[in-house]
This record gives C-alpha cells, sequence and structure tokens, in this order.
C-alpha cells in the first residue's frame, strides 16, 4: 500500500511537470530533486530506472534525436545550467551551445543480469554493503556517455549510476 500511495504521489507530481522540450522531458524542480537526491529516501522508493544529469548549460531545446522518440524524465531548469534525470532505455544526443563544447551521445540502459564489466560489479557489491545485502534496486542503470567529435567518437564515461548514491553524471 505504502508503494502504491509513492507511485501515485510520483504521478501526480510528474503530471504537473510541464513538457517545455521536444525530447517530452518536463520541468519540475522538486521532482528531479526527490529523485536524485543523494541519501533522500525518495530517491530509493521510485521505482523506474534512471539516470540523473547535470549540464552547464540550459538543456531545453538541445536534446536531439531521442530514441524513444518522447523521453521520460524531468529537468530541473537553472538560469546557470541544468540538471535533469532520463528514464532508462534511451539514447539522445546533448548538442550543447556554440564554443561549449562537442555534442555527447547518451545511452541509459536497465541494470540487468548479463554479463557486468568490473566496474558494474564494483558497484553493485557497494550498494550491497550500503543496503545490508540486499541486491541493486531496480532503479540502478548503466550509463555510456560518447564525446563526439567532428572526426571521430569515443567513449568518455561509463558508469552504473545508482539514485541516491551517486551524484549525478557531469555532462
Amino acid at each position: 500500500m505504502k508503494t502504491l500511495t509513492f507511485v501515485l504521489s510520483a504521478l501526480l507530481i510528474a503530471g504537473f511537470a510541464v513538457a517545455d522540450d521536444p525530447s517530452g522531458l518536463g520541468v519540475n524542480e522538486q521532482t528531479y530533486h526527490d529523485y536524485c537526491g543523494k541519501g533522500l529516501d525518495s530517491a530509493f522508493a521510485y521505482a523506474d530506472s534512471r539516470a540523473c544529469f547535470v549540464a552547464n548549460f540550459n538543456v531545453n531545446h538541445r536534446i536531439q534525436n531521442p530514441r524513444p522518440s518522447i523521453l521520460e524524465g524531468v529537468i530541473n531548469n537553472h538560469k546557470d545550467g541544468d540538471k535533469f534525470y532520463v528514464v532508462a532505455n534511451a539514447q539522445f544526443t546533448v548538442v550543447p551551445p556554440p564554443l561549449q563544447g562537442d555534442p555527447l551521445e547518451v545511452h541509459v540502459t536497465s541494470v540487468t543480469n548479463k554479463k557486468k564489466c568490473k566496474e558494474e560489479k564494483e558497484a553493485e557489491e557497494e550498494y550491497r554493503q550500503l543496503h545490508n545485502g540486499a541486491s541493486p534496486a531496480e532503479n540502478c542503470a548503466n550509463v555510456l556517455v560518447y564525446h563526439l567529435a567532428k572526426d571521430y567518437r569515443y567513449l568518455q564515461t561509463q558508469i552504473t549510476w545508482c539514485p541516491g548514491e551517486k551524484e549525478p553524471v557531469i555532462l
């Protein structure tokens, strides 16, 4: 019952997030804080696998090529930059303003029982230690960030991100 109440309240909050961005991301500061805040119970309780990000520029209208075509998530809109989260199983490109860097291709996937790399295994073990031996919550996500330079592409960031435990991924 407690979970149902939380899910319904989360839907209510998310319902007030205005989708200002063509990618489908709404703008809601409180929702971002609740779902991405380090050490907050609300970050652990929200069940969807997701990853939280921070950019030093406004990401509204700077997210291109989203897959699926409408992303699920929220932007915490700030004048000096944005923080945002995206629900897993998504891929998109962030194109910064001129002179603020090259585009970044971001992949967010749910943590599964597939063969895991060393970093993923370490992240899961850290999670178990912090949560009395419990296995990682379904809300953890694998994040890959590719730097898209003019002539080449390279992996910039690879991390298993778990809400409530890590700071947002810096783009």
